[in-house]
């Protein structure tokens, strides 16, 4: 009985084709400022000073820290004072307006009086001379009614350009509350020089 076994191949055993050595991570010529910090210098307003040890690292912080916590808080003194200041000369602006309304008052009341006579006075004149009261106070009251209408429209008018300088002012005042700190130290150090000098 033959075996039906193939015939042996006469060639070499194939060997799996060899694998590339790893590329990764890409070999470099400088090293990555990344992992060793000391290949990217630094500029020396960004270095910290030398420390022996951490404690002393630490304690460079929180005095950092606490300094920063110490501006924070003049800050927020300055802008209460000022506050506080606006809220006591409204208060003053108030108080005299209160001392001249005990005499603007009752002038004003005898002044609106006084006017209502004339206006009267007007009517009753224009009635006897055109023969008929009723046409003096109809003159009159449309001149009234006449003025009224033209004065409520440059109220309109007034109010709403104070409307407009009102929220150019918030706008302002919104732009200035947003200026970082920084900047307000760097204006402050900036008006401070030529003070200096």
């Amino acid at each position: 009985m033959a075996s039906s076994r193939p015939p042996a191949d006469p060639s070499p055993p194939r060997t799996p084709p060899r694998r590339p050595a790893s590329t990764l991570p890409a070999p470099t010529s400088e090293p990555s400022p990344v992992l060793d910090p000391e290949a990217r210098p630094l500029p020396e307003s960004q270095r910290l000073p030398p420390h022996r040890d951490k404690l002393e690292r630490v304690t460079d912080h929180v005095a950092a820290i606490s300094a920063d916590l110490q501006e924070w808080v003049e800050l927020r003194i300055a802008l209460v004072k000022r506050q506080v200041e606006g809220l006591i000369g409204i208060k003053e602006r108030v108080e005299h307006l209160a001392e001249a309304a005990k005499l603007a008052v009752p002038g004003l009341i005898l002044v609106v009086i006084g006017l209502l006579f004339l206006l009267v006075t007007i009517a009753l004149a224009l009635g006897q001379w055109w023969g008929s009261y009723a046409l003096g106070f109809l003159a009159v009251t449309t001149v009234l009614v006449l003025v009224g209408l033209v004065l409520l429209w440059l109220g309109k008018r007034r109010y709403d350009a104070a409307e407009a300088i009102v929220a150019e002012a918030k706008r302002v005042e919104r732009d200035r509350r947003s200026i970082s700190r920084d900047g307000l130290a760097a204006a402050q150090r900036k008006t401070a020089q030529p003070s200096a000098t």
